[in-house]
C-alpha cells in the first residue's frame, strides 16, 4: 500500500473548486463584515464581553459573528451599526434622492 503525501494546498484547492462563484462572493462579504466589526471593536477598545453587553447578547454569539461565517439579519446589522457607530450596509437611493411610493 502506497501512502502518498498531499502537497500543501491541494485540499484547499479542491474545496475552492467545489464552491460556486455565488458562494465565494457571500463568504467574502460575511468575512468582510466580521472584519469591519472586529476593527470597530479594536478602535473602541472593546472586547467581546463588553460588546456583548451593549448588544444584549452572550459573548459566544459575538464569537460567532466574528467568525466570518455568520448569516446576519438586517435587524442585527442595523443594531451593530448603531452600537458601534459604523456603516455596514450601503443603501442607494434613486438618482433624485427621494423614495418612490406607489399609491
Amino acid at each position: 500500500m502506497e501512502i502518498r503525501k498531499r502537497r500543501r494546498g491541494d485540499l484547499s484547492q479542491q474545496i475552492l473548486a467545489s464552491i460556486t462563484p455565488e458562494q465565494r462572493a457571500r463568504t467574502y462579504k460575511q468575512m468582510a463584515i466580521a472584519a469591519q466589526i472586529a476593527d470597530a471593536l479594536e478602535t473602541k477598545g472593546w472586547g467581546k464581553r463588553e460588546f456583548a453587553t451593549y448588544m444584549n447578547q452572550q459573548p459566544s454569539v459575538i464569537t460567532r459573528w466574528l467568525s466570518g461565517t455568520h448569516n446576519f439579519t438586517l435587524d442585527t446589522l442595523s443594531d451593530i451599526e448603531e452600537v458601534l457607530g459604523i456603516h455596514l450596509l450601503a443603501i442607494h437611493a434613486p438618482d433624485n434622492n427621494s423614495l418612490m411610493v406607489n399609491a
